[in-house]
């Protein structure tokens, strides 16, 4: 979990950078929901509540937690190397490595 709180610290670091001096910060904001959520810094429901209570700013709250369910669909998929190298391949990275897949 260590790795998965710093990693997420340094991707949305580059989202600031990215975004800085930017007035509007609704893209910069759907980013960093996304890499919480994918580093599982942050859970669905916990985004769900967020939002419900208004301390989210974001209008697509529903499309970025749909897009996390894919991509866990799609990993389950995944049965072997082969089946990583082809995704890999065709522009659909999730991960780095096939070792860091399995270890998922």
């Amino acid at each position: 979990m260590t790795n998965n709180v710093y990693n997420s610290i340094m991707d949305i670091y580059d989202v600031c950078l990215k975004y800085d001096g930017v007035s509007d910060k609704s893209k910069g904001n759907e980013e960093s929901i996304r890499i919480l959520l994918k580093y599982d810094v942050i859970s669905e429901e916990s985004v769900k509540k967020l939002n419900e209570k208004g301390k989210l700013k974001i209008n697509n709250i529903d499309e970025i937690l749909s897009e996390k369910k894919g991509t866990i669909k799609m990993i389950k998929y995944l049965k072997n190397e082969e089946d990583f190298l082809d995704l890999t391949a065709n522009g659909c990275v999730l991960v780095d490595s096939f070792a860091e897949w399995w270890s998922m």
